[in-house]
């Protein structure tokens, strides 16, 4: 399957017809936007092979379902080198665009209780679709997300206990957000005591003043991974290293060249991808024994 299938939805009903296009051309934009808006990579970019196979039949068995939510207002292809990488190891991936709460306030804002909302109910639908497929186990569901998508990941496994694992990509749940933003805290399932599944959160070691560990550190019931990934930045922790890796440097983002080489952020973002499949398979996969599966995935080498 060429990158560029992704941006299409199939066979949209009708009163969806408009949204789908929008999200396309968003999509498009924000993709373009990686290489300076520059029309010859992009078309390179949509052109390239994949590691997925469109309208491939199902596997027979039962598979764990993740349910990933990506950044703020972030395009919808955002990790799919990630997603491939967990589908390539048994795992039902689940994805849904940010949307906002209507037709006037079709972005998500980050001050807006509504927008939270909203994401939480698509989330939770997306579960809900993920579960008709003959193949998905409803006893192994994983909640992950980049960024403010982390946020509503934990929020959806505090909505909903049949989560059974959390992974925060350098998530804002462990920055100090500004005042104006929705204090997601006081959301009326906010409650740190329901997270009873292990949590595995990936962040920046840079010595960043704006991390925190006040939101971990109420989570007491659940089992917590954090694990600091040197030499990267916000972005490597979605797919954009892959996306960019044979991008020239004058085309790439200014502050991406200024804080790492591309090898690095490749290199970083594999080191990514591989914790966060021996997370799921040491905690998730078959109800192993949570105290010691993770721990021994880890030190093992791949």
């Amino acid at each position: 399957m060429p990158y560029e299938a992704y941006f299409h939805a199939d066979n949209p009903p009708a009163e969806l017809h408009a949204l789908t296009q929008a999200t396309e051309e968003y999509d498009r934009k924000s993709n373009a936007n990686m290489f300076g808006g520059d029309v010859i990579l992009l078309q390179r970019l949509l052109r390239t092979t994949t590691a997925a196979y469109r309208d491939a039949p199902y596997a027979h068995g039962a598979f764990p379902v993740v349910i990933y939510s990506m950044g703020q207002n972030d395009y919808n292809q955002e990790n799919v080198v990630l997603c491939e990488f967990l589908a390539s190891h048994g795992f039902i991936v689940v994805t849904v665009p940010d949307l906002g709460p209507s037709s006037l306030k079709s972005k998500m804002l980050v001050n807006d209780a509504a927008s939270f909302e909203a994401q939480e109910d698509d989330l939770e639908f997306a579960v809900a679709q993920a579960m008709r497929i003959a193949s998905a186990d409803s006893s192994e569901i994983a909640a992950a997300g980049h960024s403010m998508g982390a946020i509503y990941a934990l929020l959806l496994a505090m909505r909903d206990d049949r989560v059974g694992a959390v992974v925060g990509l350098d998530g804002s749940s462990m920055t100090t957000i500004p005042r104006y933003y929705f204090k997601f805290q006081e959301a009326f399932y906010f409650d740190p005591t329901r997270l009873r599944a292990p949590l595995l959160s990936l962040y920046r070691n840079d010595d960043n003043p704006a991390v925190t560990m006040s939101v971990i550190d109420q989570l007491r019931y659940s089992d917590r991974y954090l694990m600091a990934v040197p030499k990267v930045i916000h972005t490597d922790f979605n797919s954009f290293p892959l996306l960019t890796v044979n991008v020239p440097a004058s085309k790439l983002d200014p502050y991406a060249s200024k804080h790492r080489d591309q090898q690095t952020a490749v290199f970083g973002h594999i080191f990514i991808a591989n914790s966060v499949l021996d997370f799921l398979e040491g905690t998730l996969v078959g109800h192993r024994d949570r105290s010691t599966a993770f721990s021994d995935a880890a030190n093992s080498s791949r």
